[in-house]
């Protein structure tokens, strides 16, 4: 008996459906720097970022659930006409996989909470190339689960963090080394935290999904990260006694109309782009491959952080426009970029 083959459509590889979750995740960085700048307000930065997560993630879990309703009602149809390139699972998956997803969402508020805070720091360009760097952490890993080898994937992972050093640029660090070593310690917590947790979150979803639907999974995950994120910021505000400050600059986001604008544009493209960072890692394929194509979004929103700021001042925080810095900041994106065109010939060399 001969087994029905799938021909997956150019659109349906690893690759592009990486590339698309790159778009999607550009728009999340956006708005995430948006909000943080112009509506999550308060006298500590600490507490502004989690008044931002603890509404932001219920918010979240309603958008989401509307959307994984929709997006398995769309799904069924590809299914009963055989034409779903993607081949979704229909049930839940295992208590492993749930559990799994369980604790992808406890990361996943663990890695929000720091990459938040980070954004009422610095501007988008940082943020999007600081928050790139756990790629080094993945690699790393999946070198000593030997998922990976060295020798395909040493040179991309670290062009790619290099190139988001460049991107991270400032001038003033030159200039004037007490705004470096004043922003070291912040920045260096920021980097750290939010690539080791992030990268073993992407490292555990990537099981997860194995054996379950990444909607399911998706759903489960951000559930999870808005219980998380509800204790961490509660908990954390209570040891800090900033509980009334905190519900006061909840209140403040919560009560502004242009904010659910923003939320529904956020987690449309939250959703949008790990729904497609999931399905990439569903492929025949390991994690690596997946975040290098994803890590695209350094270099659009160094491109979004400078036109946005030029229509919008402050709006995406103090993004510099001096001659240096985006000197060296577009030399950071044509390496990634660089980086980007050596993964799709390595992965096709590697599949033939």
């Amino acid at each position: 008996m001969e087994t029905k083959q799938i021909i997956r459509p150019w659109w349906a590889s690893v690759f592009f459906i990486a590339l698309g979750s790159a778009l999607f995740l550009t728009v999340q960085n956006i708005v995430d720097s948006i909000i943080n700048q112009k509506y999550a307000v308060a006298s500590d930065k600490l507490t502004a970022a989690s008044a931002y997560l603890f509404i932001g993630g219920w918010v979240g879990v309603i958008i989401c659930i509307l959307l994984g309703r929709l997006i398995t009602k769309v799904s069924k149809h590809w299914r009963t006409t055989d034409k779903h390139p993607l081949n979704q699972p229909k049930r839940w998956g295992s208590f492993s996989s749930v559990s799994l997803a369980i604790l992808a969402g406890i990361l996943g508020a663990i890695s929000t909470l720091i990459q938040l805070w980070g954004y009422q720091l610095n501007d988008l360009g940082v943020m999007v190339a600081m928050t790139n760097a756990f790629i080094l952490v993945i690699v790393i890993t999946e070198w000593v689960q030997r998922r990976v080898t060295l020798r395909s994937f040493l040179f991309p992972s670290l062009l790619v963090v290099g190139s988001i050093v460049l991107i991270a640029y400032n001038s003033t660090w030159r200039t004037n080394t007490s705004v470096l070593l004043q922003q070291a310690p912040e920045l260096l917590v920021v980097l750290l935290g939010f690539s080791v947790f992030n990268a073993f979150g992407s490292i555990v979803s990537k099981s997860a999904v194995d054996n379950s639907n990444s909607v399911n999974v998706q759903l489960i995950r951000f559930v999870t990260l808005a219980i998380t994120g509800s204790i961490l910021t509660f908990g954390w505000a209570a040891l800090r006694n900033q509980t009334a400050e905190l519900i006061q600059a909840s209140l403040h986001i919560a009560t502004t109309p242009a904010v659910y604008l923003l939320l529904i544009l956020l987690f449309v493209a939250v959703f949008a782009s790990q729904i497609l960072e999931l399905e990439a890692k569903k492929q025949n394929t390991n994690v690596t491959e997946v975040v290098i194509v994803q890590s695209l979004n350094v270099g659009l929103g160094f491109v979004a952080a400078m036109i946005i700021n030029l229509l919008w001042s402050g709006a995406v925080g103090p993004v510099p426009t001096d001659t240096e810095t985006i000197i060296v900041r577009i030399v950071g994106v044509v390496g990634l970029m660089l980086a980007l065109t050596l993964l799709p010939r390595k992965v096709a060399s590697k599949n033939q």
